[in-house]
């Protein structure tokens, strides 16, 4: 009996591993058959997250946008979309983030002395601002939250920290999912898919590949904590 959400953490790379460049505009890496894959990846998740540095460099809006995928989540009785959820120390927020104007559940968990300054600048946000009880945030602490919540898969979409955030943790994620876009970024300060810490999955306890496959003009690759004991299926 699982006692956590399946988590799943999907980027999209550069074949030098960044998640973007140095520049003011955002640096498009996926194409639309990884952007298609995507969206159904998200339609089959009960939450997506993002750390509060991509939606103030991004503007994600974290819906499924495909007509057919959100059907598929009506008719079995869900919301169109997944909770949306943002982790942020600061409270540095603001409401016109696509992230809260796009309707459906949202999950913001900060730092206690954040949230008096998100229920003030988020007053009409369909959902929850919760305090982390740590001076420092505890991946633990928010899925075991999700388990409360009958959260049962859950996506991550970064960016740097959030990602070095759950994979420097022992037996966290699950499945990491990397789209690799076929050119390079080259730019040392640029963000990476990990910032440097301790990784258990190294040398001598490798994450296991399941599927590598040609997405348009990218590589999707799959990789597993555990190796499935059915033939392992495409999400």
């Amino acid at each position: 009996m699982r006692t956590k959400p399946y988590v799943i953490i999907r980027s999209a790379i550069s074949l030098d591993g960044y998640l973007n460049d140095c520049s003011d505009k955002r640096l498009i890496l996926s194409n639309e058959e990884d952007l298609l894959c995507r969206d159904k990846v998200r339609a089959q998740c009960d939450a997506i997250m993002v750390g509060a540095g991509t939606l103030r460099t991004d503007n994600p809006s974290l819906v499924v946008h495909c007509n057919k995928n959100r059907e598929l989540r009506i008719n079995k009785g869900l919301a169109p979309n997944p909770i949306r959820v943002t982790l942020t120390r600061s409270g540095n927020l603001r409401a016109d983030y696509s992230f809260f104007q796009q309707s459906g559940k949202k999950i913001v968990y900060c730092a206690p002395e954040a949230v008096s300054h998100l229920q003030k600048v988020l007053p009409e946000m369909n959902g929850d601002i919760k305090a982390y009880p740590n001076p420092a945030l505890i991946p633990e602490f928010i899925l075991d939250d999700f388990t409360q919540r009958g959260v049962r898969k859950l996506l991550i979409e970064g960016g740097s920290k959030l990602n070095t955030l759950f994979l420097t943790r022992e037996d966290l994620v699950d499945e990491v999912q990397l789209s690799i876009a076929p050119f390079f970024v080259g730019d040392a300060a640029a963000p990476k898919f990990v910032n440097s810490g301790h990784f258990p999955y190294k040398k001598d306890k490798p994450l296991h590949l399941v599927s590598v496959d040609k997405v348009g003009t990218m590589t999707f690759a799959r990789y597993v904590r555990h190796i499935p004991e059915a033939p392992y299926a495409m999400v």
